[in-house]
């Protein structure tokens, strides 16, 4: 329950911006998975494993959001196309409107 309620946040602030593609810290964002956790490492290794590298694999590279923080170290992919974040970002920039 509280992983979806952290989607729907997720969605209503994406829906509310109308946005297609974003550019967070200098990188283009395809995707967005949304973990309402903390991101440890036993976690994030298995999430990178599972899921992310595929996403990026099939889309591109992308953001993960973990609401409840992570370790600091983890944020180490951003070359290969994964950031890291604890919240949706204020720093985004719009490069394209549906």
């Amino acid at each position: 329950a509280v992983g979806l309620e952290h989607e729907d946040l997720l969605r209503d602030e994406l829906r509310e911006r109308n946005l297609s593609f974003l550019a967070v810290d200098g990188h283009i964002v395809h995707w967005i998975e949304s973990k309402a956790s903390f991101g440890d490492e036993h976690s994030h290794h298995t999430y990178l494993n599972e899921q992310f590298w595929s996403y990026c694999n099939r889309f591109g590279p992308g953001l993960v959001i973990y609401w409840y923080g992570f370790v600091s170290e983890l944020d180490c992919q951003r070359g290969r196309g994964i950031l890291l974040r604890d919240g949706f970002p204020s720093d985004i920039v719009t490069l394209s409107r549906v």
